[in-house]
């Protein structure tokens, strides 16, 4: 309140929007074949359902589309999840979210979440980097953007995350998006390494991978998700933003170090404490001299509730009166000298430099606006070559109090940056780092144990280093403990290499699977690569991808996932080789265009449900509809033979998007589909909601009363090889 984050005569509604539950939100995927059947089914059907629905007496609200979500494709309810469990008829609804979410038409994401790629604004040309992606919703929005208008784009995403564990969470979650342009790493942000692609022509030399577009979502402290986790109401103090500061200041100047010059960063936090926003802002602004600029946004997503940047803003001591300073000069020099308290960057600009860099073109969303969580963006873009000077936070401390009569920093001390090494490191570190230039692998290296320190500054770091918080054992003990980290990263380094064999054309496999399913000449198969030395899958990746696992170290890549699932091998029989691999229903949509006409089968909607609900190898005929058609077009399949049944848009209606097919093995008089039995359900509900509304829903919910189970009991999570296995096993016991 003191801050002047929300208007006085709004506070009562802010607080009170605090403790009200966040509102559940989703958007429906642009390249899904069923967007647009989706978002018609919300307002002509769903929307009308839950009006009908009582809680406490009260019809519930009906759901609302984002007034900024373009198309209509992103919506919000006005109540809770907590609320909805109180209601046993409003499972049907939410087992349809959970089908549609399970088949990639809908992403669950917190509104304000979708407004950082929003304003990113990435082209499928673009290359991306989104620094801190876990969990992926945010990075699954991105991707969707680079595949507005192909399958196949030039563009690429780099998704990073400094926790390998979430990494592998993260390849989970992006896998429903099914992309080949989609690489996932896991490096510390704030030391990410540049990384080295191939020329742009034959002849010269590999150059440094810039990104077009970064999405630097960095950790904050989260007092904008007060609504989503009221745990945090314990927890919360006025001190708490200072903490992850200068990491943020570091990732963020990591981000724009590896930006194209005209190109577009988003620095963003679920944080509404201008320590984690405009103050990390202005450091950056600072430290890069003229050579980023705030960009004005105010005119794109009008519809979008916002408030300004602030100009300036309070810093509380963490004393018993909890002082509050606006200006480093007012804080007494005692307290400067106590490392990790209070740092020169955590306090507002002057006005003169607030009003050159515009700090009023940051944005915060607060609750009580459009009935969402706290959030702050702010949008930079790189107007030159900048140089960043990193330096030791203690070292600028001293160097202040020597003399602060000077009004104003040259050019040159601009250059300056107050953050410190991230927590982990015990050495100070001194870096002079040109845009775009790439460190070394031992300098890498050197950075992630910490041990880097030019003769310049060792004497001031050494003393605030020995001095502070326990003196050197303590140093010593995290100077350990990044060096443990460093070795542990070494020990996974070879597991990650010998996921990304890349097959060359004379490959002998690669030549039996060409004349197995007889791909067409523009196929690309110099992409394709293993994951080990067995050919198990077989995936593949878009040249930009090749281009940068050929051109970096594992040491210095730490890719824990890339591409896209293409083939499958499923049996070893040296007999048979012409069939010991089939498509992946993973990469069934990618690979369908390069296909022969004779591996694909158009069907109507009527055969294509049924081919999804057959529980047996034979084809069961449909209610409506002959099904004498289909058994006549599977004799032309030799036996064991693998194809793709694809709908049919004309029998549908449905335009644009991916196609919807299915991996299928067939012969005379029999059909297997090679999907799994959980993809095969939500799949067969959404065409039952596309003809018959509601009812195929409402009728599994009233069952489920009835019977006194619990909805969604029957919802299996067997995972997609093993399902595909017994799949196998059943069609050769049928044989």
């Amino acid at each position: 309140k003191e801050q002047g984050i929300v208007p006085h005569e709004e506070w009562d509604e802010f607080i009170t929007s605090l403790r009200s539950s966040l509102p559940m939100s989703f958007r429906i995927s642009s390249t899904s074949k069923f967007a647009v059947a989706t978002r018609d089914l919300m307002k002509d059907h769903w929307c009308a359902f839950i009006t009908s629905l009582e809680l406490n007496g009260a019809p519930l609200p009906a759901p609302t589309q984002l007034p900024w979500y373009p198309n209509g494709m992103g919506w919000q309810l006005a109540f809770s999840r907590n609320d909805l469990r109180k209601i046993p008829m409003f499972k049907a609804f939410h087992l349809w979210l959970m089908n549609e979410t399970d088949i990639g038409t809908i992403t669950r994401q917190e509104t304000v979440s979708m407004l950082p790629p929003m304003f990113l604004d990435a082209q499928p040309h673009h290359k991306v980097l989104d620094m801190c992606a876990a969990p992926g919703s945010k990075t699954s929005q991105v991707i969707e953007m680079i595949h507005r208008d192909s399958m196949e784009p030039s563009g690429v995403v780099i998704a990073n995350d400094s926790d390998e564990t979430r990494c592998y969470m993260l390849s989970h979650q992006l896998k429903r998006l099914r992309s080949a342009n989609v690489a996932i790493i896991n490096h510390d942000a704030q030391n990410l390494p540049t990384f080295q692609i191939g020329p742009e022509s034959e002849g010269q030399e590999s150059r440094k991978m810039l990104f077009d577009r970064i999405l630097c979502d960095v950790p904050c402290t989260g007092d904008g998700t007060l609504r989503k986790s009221p745990d945090l109401w314990k927890r919360w103090d006025p001190q708490m933003g200072k903490t992850l500061h200068r990491l943020q200041v570091k990732i963020a100047v990591r981000g724009l170090q590896l930006l194209e010059v005209s190109g577009r960063m988003v620095y963003s936090t679920c944080s509404l404490n201008p320590i984690e926003d405009e103050a990390v802002v202005a450091e950056i602004l600072r430290q890069a001299n003229g050579a980023v600029e705030l960009v004005d946004v105010s005119s794109e997503l009008p519809e979008l509730k916002r408030m300004s940047g602030l100009h300036s803003w309070k810093v509380f001591d963490r004393d018993p009166q909890e002082t509050a300073y606006e200006r480093w000069e007012d804080v007494p020099a005692n307290i400067k000298l106590k490392r990790g308290r209070l740092y020169p960057s955590f306090f507002p600009p002057t006005p003169e430099q607030a009003r050159e860099w515009h700090l009023e073109r940051c944005m915060r969303i607060l609750p009580h606006q459009q009935n969402t969580g706290g959030f702050f963006v702010a949008v930079l873009q790189k107007t030159r070559a900048a140089e960043f000077v990193i330096a030791h936070p203690l070292a600028v401390v001293e160097e202040s109090m020597e003399d602060e009569s000077k009004p104003a920093e040259t050019a040159d001390d601009t250059n300056k940056d107050t953050t410190p090494e991230p927590v982990e490191s015990s050495a100070a570190v001194v870096e002079t780092t040109e845009e775009g230039s790439g460190n070394t692998e031992k300098e890498d290296q050197d950075k992630a144990e910490g041990v880097r320190e030019p003769d310049a500054k060792k004497h001031k770091s050494e003393g605030g280093r020995g001095s502070g918080r326990g003196g050197r054992g303590r140093g010593r003990g995290r100077a350990a403990k990044a060096a443990e980290a460093v070795e542990r990263r070494k020990s996974g380094r070879q597991r990650r290499a010998e996921q990304f064999n890349l097959l060359p054309s004379d490959d002998a496999v690669v030549k039996q699977l060409k004349e197995t399913f007889e791909w067409d000449e523009s196929f690309k198969s110099e992409l394709l690569f293993k994951g080990s030395d067995a050919y198990t899958n077989i995936s593949i990746m878009s040249p930009l991808i090749k281009s940068l696992v050929e051109n970096n170290d594992p040491s210095r890549l730490r890719m824990c996932n890339a591409g896209l699932k293409i083939f499958k091998q499923y049996s070893r029989n040296q007999q048979d080789t012409r069939h010991q691999f089939r498509v992946c229903q993973e990469g069934a949509e990618f690979f369908l265009p390069y296909l022969p006409k004779s591996r694909q089968l158009y069907l109507p909607a009527p055969l294509f449900l049924a081919l999804l609900q057959q529980t047996d190898h034979n084809l069961v005929t449909p209610a409506e509809g002959d099904a004498e058609l289909l058994r006549q077009q599977l004799i032309t399949f030799q036996k064991g033979g693998y194809f793709l049944a694809v709908l049919d848009d004309s029998t549908t209606g449905l335009q644009g998007g991916l196609p919807v097919c299915v991996v299928c093995r067939g012969g005379k008089g029999f059909v297997n589909v090679m999907v799994n039995k959980k993809e095969r359900e939500c799949l067969a509900g959404t065409f039952y909601t596309l003809s018959r509304g509601l009812d195929y829903y409402k009728e599994i919910v009233a069952k489920a009363v009835a019977e006194g189970r619990p909805i969604g009991e029957e919802r299996q999570n067997d995972d997609d090889d093993a399902s595909e296995g017994k799949s196998e096993s059943e069609h050769d016991n049928a044989e």
